[in-house]
């Protein structure tokens, strides 16, 4: 008797659980934990082992009737609880095999974004990195992805608090030194500034002095200090390249195209050429800023007026002087 009473509050419980999980799992889409599909399953195989253990003794005369019992009880189960098993091996099996941090809750998972750039859309890349940066606001990863695409879509001004923002939340040496040589890149290529490149790996030198890669950073501050020292005489090859050539004039000598300027502009500005032969030096002895005779003469004879033949003069055509140039 106790045995009956016991067989039908566990087949009670047998039905009544399983209906329930099977309503919240059809109707409102609930995912049970493992720990709860684990603990019904393992309460389901024990039922199973009392079940069919009193079936013997209540249906001992008859096999055929413990044989439909036991068919029963499976079917039901089957019915019931299949849905859970079929969940809780799945489950298991993929936290198994795919071990790893992707499957974490706390880390981003970058494979719809890994996807587009694959295909070269890196505008929609870009959209899901900015997602996965509003959910990991000080994940280094997410922030350094967001500034490689910038750089892919020619954007490498936008890229530049990105490459700050994951140089700010970098968890170790490794990490670090990877978004510095990347941000430093940028710098030098696509925005050159190597000023701030230099400013970046020194501010990094001054907080890890220690760090691996000290030494190739050091010869990285070097190449760009020279090349920052070495561009005013750039600069100045480039004002020489543009200064003003000698000219020869018709007496073989070279006379200095700087005179002729000075003297053209002396006369565009209205001061007379004829004042300035027949000045006087000043009290001082200081001529400098005025021309020398030889500065006339050049004026005078490489660009000296030719001959106006007879048709010129017939059509009154005015030869070309000093004034035209």
């Amino acid at each position: 008797m106790v045995a009956m009473i016991l067989t039908s509050i566990l087949l009670l419980g047998f039905f009544g659980w399983g209906v329930y999980t099977l309503n919240r799992r059809l109707r409102y889409r609930d995912e049970f934990s493992l720990t709860t599909e684990l603990i019904t399953l393992s309460a389901v195989l024990i039922f199973y082992v009392l079940e069919i253990d009193q079936l013997r003794d209540i249906l001992r005369g008859s096999l055929l009737l413990q044989m439909f019992g036991a068919v029963t009880l499976f079917v039901s189960g089957i019915a019931l609880y299949g849905h859970m098993i079929i969940s809780f091996g799945t489950r298991l099996l993929v936290e198994t095999v795919s071990q790893g941090e992707d499957f974490a809750p706390d880390q981003p998972r970058f494979g719809p974004a890994e996807t587009l750039e694959r295909q070269h859309d890196y505008a929609g890349a870009l959209q899901q990195y900015l997602v996965l940066a509003r959910i990991f606001p000080s994940h280094a990863a997410v922030s350094l992805r967001v500034a490689q695409c910038h750089i892919r879509l020619e954007h490498p001004t936008d890229s530049v608090p990105w490459f700050q923002r994951a140089l700010r939340f970098s968890q170790d040496q490794q990490e670090r030194v990877l978004v510095l040589n990347q941000f430093c890149e940028a710098l030098e290529a696509k925005l050159d500034d190597r000023q701030t490149a230099r400013h970046v790996i020194l501010a990094h030198l001054e907080q890890y002095p220690n760090c691996p890669s000290a030494a190739s950073l050091h010869r990285r501050v070097e190449r760009l200090s020279a090349e920052k020292e070495t561009l005013p005489d750039r600069l100045e090859l480039t004002r020489l390249d543009e200064a003003p050539l000698e000219v020869a004039s018709d007496e073989g000598g070279a006379a200095p195209h700087r005179l002729i300027h000075e003297a053209i502009s002396l006369e565009a500005a209205g001061t007379p050429l004829g004042l300035l032969e027949d000045d006087e030096p000043d009290e001082a002895g200081e001529s400098g800023n005025k021309p020398s005779s030889l500065a006339l003469e050049a004026i005078e004879t490489p660009f000296s007026a030719p001959e106006e033949d007879e048709d010129s003069r017939r059509n009154g055509n005015p030869s070309i002087g000093l004034d035209a140039l």
